[in-house]
């Protein structure tokens, strides 16, 4: 009986065989799951990126007017976010007493009040007053703005002497509501007690808090509520909220905010080896 069985050259020519042919088919098997993994790190990174700029669009919208200011070389976002705005009804000089009908200026002596052309668009329910006597600079409630001035804007008729509300000029603590939002009674930080610089328009604004989006390394955060302050806000140690990672740049211009009102921004995300960059540009009221 004759036993047949493989020579070493033939184990050889046949693991070389396997190997080749492994080879072959590594290329068509492991590049689609490559590519798959791929694809789906870019959608991810394009999710992340439109939902924060979705974001920054939607509350920059509510900006007070002419509140909408960017540091640090467009890496950080600064506004004022309002709750609600109405018209008032201005009153004349013309010796008459003080009624809650309208609001005055440039006056000595105010019964802190004034009635709101068509009421409010909001029920009392969603606004928070704030005690007498409490400083909008910070704190918790809901203050009154009224003819605050553009900041971004060249045109040095526009800014003037005009009020600027995170100087915490022109704006007073929302103290009370009556008939049905109607009437609004307000506390002013000064010592006239009343609002100096009327709105071309007779318009107000009730506002609630101030906001920062501000890019960090990698990072972009959401910082609030840390009260009004003159120039770039400390953020150091304030609290925030984590927006978005994997950051590689971001930039926000207002270089078009004063001419057309228009607010861009630009974020760019990365990650294993894929990067994505969106563009998107939000149109902000910035007349008072």
């Amino acid at each position: 009986m004759v036993e047949r069985g493989f020579t070493l050259v033939e184990l050889i020519v046949v693991i070389v065989l396997i190997g080749a042919l492994a080879a072959v088919s590594a290329v068509f098997i492991v590049n689609p799951f490559r590519a798959s993994e791929d694809l789906a790190n870019r959608a991810d990174l394009v999710d992340g990126a439109d939902s924060a700029l979705d974001r920054i669009t939607r509350e920059t919208r509510s900006a007070l007017p002419g509140s909408v200011r960017v540091h640090d070389g467009g890496a950080h976002l600064e506004f004022i976010k309002i709750r609600v705005g109405g018209r008032y009804r201005e009153g004349n000089d013309n010796g008459e007493e003080f009624t809650c009908e309208d609001l005055r200026f440039d006056r000595q002596e105010s019964d802190d009040c004034f009635e709101v052309l068509g009421g409010l668009a909001v029920d009392d329910d969603d606004v928070d007053p704030r005690d007498a006597g409490t400083d909008c600079a910070g704190g918790t409630g809901d203050c009154i703005s009224v003819g605050n001035q553009v900041q971004t804007t060249d045109n040095e008729d526009l800014v003037g002497d005009r009020p600027d509300a995170y100087e915490r000029e022109n704006i007073a603590a929302l103290t009370d509501l009556e008939d049905d939002g109607d009437v609004l009674h307000y506390d002013m930080d000064d010592e006239d007690g009343v609002f100096v610089e009327g709105s071309p328009q007779n318009r107000f604004y009730i506002f609630h808090d101030v906001v920062s989006y501000r890019c960090e390394g990698d990072e972009l955060r959401r910082y609030r509520s840390y009260g009004l302050q003159s120039g770039e806000p400390d953020l150091d140690d304030e609290p925030s909220a984590l927006l978005a990672g994997n950051v590689q740049s971001c930039d926000f211009d207002d270089s078009q905010l004063s001419a057309q009102g228009v607010l861009a921004f630009e974020l760019e995300l990365a990650r294993q080896g894929e990067s994505i960059r969106l563009l998107d540009q939000s149109r902000v009221v910035n007349s008072p």
